[in-house]
């Protein structure tokens, strides 16, 4: 019976370290990173000429996203990079358009609509990680995706204000540096 106990918790602690591993471990999900199934073109540079922007104004397409891909940063770019603003709101959508959509839409007469990451009334600065300000890691599953965000008050030393969020399956620098991940 000791023998038996003793081989159960020794199963067990083998078992936590394991896990440990293969959840901390950041080699782990790099290795089942599908690197065919960019997600670049989801979150496109947009040019902003005043204080204020909204993407609605703009013509895009939604965009197929043709696997899962678990985003861990959303990182804020600005050209010139002394830029401060606030997002008003910003999302990622997935979900059905209508059979009958125009090639450039937005997301109200969509159908199994899901924001897979959003968040509104954000300060940000070059650099600044959205994940950590918007409450977390988002998951883009396969499907038509579809990318809105509007700001306002951008501060710049000169325009046109070049915008860029870079959607990342790393965890940032300055996420690490606040949870305290090496």
């Amino acid at each position: 019976m000791k023998y038996f106990r003793k081989a159960a918790y020794t199963g067990l602690v083998c078992a936590f370290i394991a896990t440990l591993f293969v959840f901390f471990n950041p080699a782990i999900p790099a290795a089942y990173a599908d690197d065919s199934c960019p997600i670049e073109k989801v979150t496109p540079t947009i040019s902003i000429m005043g204080e204020d922007f909204d993407t609605s104004q703009l013509e895009r397409p939604a965009l197929p996203v043709d696997c899962t891909r678990v985003i861990r940063s959303v990182i804020v770019s600005f050209q010139p990079e002394d830029v401060t603003g606030t997002i008003s709101s910003i999302s990622i959508v997935r979900g059905t358009p209508p059979e009958d959509a125009h090639k450039f839409e937005n997301t109200d007469d969509w159908t199994d609509k899901v924001t897979e990451f959003g968040c509104s009334n954000i300060k940000v600065k070059n650099g600044d990680d959205l994940v950590i300000s918007c409450g977390g890691t988002a998951v883009l599953k396969p499907g038509m995706t579809f990318y809105s965000a509007a700001g306002k008050d951008f501060k710049s030393s000169h325009f046109p204000i070049k915008f860029k969020v870079t959607l990342s399956e790393d965890f940032s620098d300055q996420y690490k540096s606040i949870y305290g991940l090496h």
